[in-house]
């Protein structure tokens, strides 16, 4: 049977105030500066920066917020069924907070027991944790600690199911997700899909960052060894090569993130795949699989590393032990490729999340239409 329901999550937080009076403008180029690497293909060198400079008008800057932390209650929706309880957080971007596997008690998710903003996102406050649907522009999106709309919806079978939308002002673009947990599925589905109601084509950008737990042994894995790794943060130069063993780690195989003994993050070619996906397993084959349509055909790891800072860094943002890194999955081959949206187009994908330790992938991962 599944379940939507409306809880109160309480956790230690700083409370996020009022949005900044003052505007803050966007830079005068339009495009960043990329380094492509004698090594990158030249289709991949297409859109590289395009659209990237820093945009937040017509939003306003989100940076009243502190360290005291004290209860803090949040509006958070469930959607359960026999396999899964799926937490989200309306308030803060429709944030995916918390996926437990029911029938033996794992979090799925790296879940961040406090609230504790930081200046990380275009708005500046971002918080660290779940699964975060940014869309728009290169960052961590407009939304993300901003409330959106949420409805409830049902399924093909008469299934309760849980919406999501907003309309993102900087692009001019309407976007939903539909949440289902059909009752006997082990899959979380979340049908999402991007409207550009204008009259010209615009920039789109589309990636879904997917905290989970960092531990000894795991590893990140996709349908190919093809990827575009960051070379040289400060200018930022991209290259192209094979895993597991990447320039930017020699002599280490890159896909355990504990390998990297500095901050970094590399993309996953996997357009070529029937069904791309990107799992991070334990050495027991035990952890969360993302797989999804092929519109979003690219997947990315992000971790802190193993430098003080690092640690650091994921310690301010939630409490000691909490350590994580994110699979990511996007529409472009990098965060820094643009894609032009045309007008009136519509696209759409589903990704799947899997419960945890191991299910057969070979369910549609399309919904169908769905009843309001």
């Amino acid at each position: 049977m599944t379940v939507v329901r409306i809880e109160t999550l309480t956790i230690p937080g700083a409370p996020l105030g009022g949005e900044n009076p003052l505007p803050f403008f966007r830079d005068a180029q339009a495009d960043l500066p990329v380094r492509a690497l004698p090594s990158v293909p030249a289709a991949k060198r297409e859109g590289f920066g395009a659209q990237a400079g820093f945009r937040v008008l017509p939003y306003r800057m989100q940076d009243d917020y502190g360290r005291a932390r004290a209860p803090l209650d949040l509006k958070a929706l469930v959607l359960e069924n026999d396999f899964l309880t799926a937490t989200f957080l309306p308030e803060l971007g429709g944030r995916l907070y918390s996926l437990l596997h029911r029938p033996s008690g794992r979090e799925l998710l790296a879940r961040n027991p406090v609230f504790q903003p930081a200046n990380l996102a275009i708005r500046n406050a971002w918080f660290s944790g779940g699964v975060e649907w940014n869309i728009g522009q290169f960052g961590h999106t407009f939304g993300t600690c901003a409330p959106l709309f949420a409805a409830s919806i049902r399924g093909e079978r008469g299934e309760p199911g849980l919406r999501l939308y907003e309309f993102e002002r900087c692009r001019g673009l309407l976007w939903q997700l539909d949440c289902y947990l059909p009752p006997e599925s082990p899959l979380l589905l979340v049908y999402a899909r991007v409207v550009n109601p204008g009259q010209a084509a615009t920039s789109m950008y589309w990636w879904t960052n997917t905290a989970v737990p960092e531990a000894p042994g795991v590893r990140v894995l996709a349908p190919t060894d093809a990827t575009l790794y960051l070379g040289d943060f400060r200018e930022l130069s991209f290259g192209a090569a094979d895993m597991p063993e990447l320039p930017s780690l020699p002599g280490r195989d890159a896909s355990y993130a504990l390998n990297f003994p500095f901050a970094n993050e590399f993309f996953f070619q996997c357009e070529a795949a029937d069904m791309p996906w990107e799992a991070a397993l334990d050495a027991s084959g035990a952890g969360l699989f993302e797989a999804s349509t092929p519109r979003l055909a690219y997947r990315k790891l992000f971790c802190w590393g193993t430098h003080a800072g690092g640690r650091r860094w994921q310690e301010f943002l939630s409490e000691p032990g909490q350590a994580y890194l994110e699979i990511q999955a996007g529409l472009a081959p990098t965060q820094l490729h643009s894609q032009p949206m045309p007008a009136g187009a519509v696209w759409d994908w589903t990704p799947g999340f899997p419960s945890w330790p191991r299910v057969q992938i070979g369910l549609p991962l399309c919904p169908g239409n769905v009843s309001m």
